[in-house]
């Protein structure tokens, strides 16, 4: 990942990505393990998988970081959230 680049997030059915200028990682939202890792520059149509690549060791763990950032504030508001809500709401 690309320290100090913006990325993009998305969720969907139990899974969350995140892209940035070069990579796209999925990630099972309740464990948190990539399933998988595209080098958007090399393999724009995502036909090969390489979340289990040595040589992306960092940057997997670099998307991993800034995605689990995102993930812990969300469910955190959604939990303060239920929290807030009345019994008869």
């Amino acid at each position: 990942a690309n320290t100090g680049q913006s990325a993009i997030f998305s969720e969907v059915g139990g899974y969350s990505m995140i892209r940035d200028e070069r990579y796209k990682m999925v990630i099972d939202t309740e464990s948190r393990r990539p399933t998988e890792l595209y080098d958007m520059a090399e393999d724009p149509e995502e036909r090969m998988n390489r979340v289990e690549d040595p040589s992306l060791k960092t940057e997997r763990q670099d998307l991993l970081d800034t995605i689990e950032g995102k993930l812990l504030i969300h469910l955190n508001r959604a939990k303060f959230d239920a929290c807030k809500r009345s019994p008869l709401d």
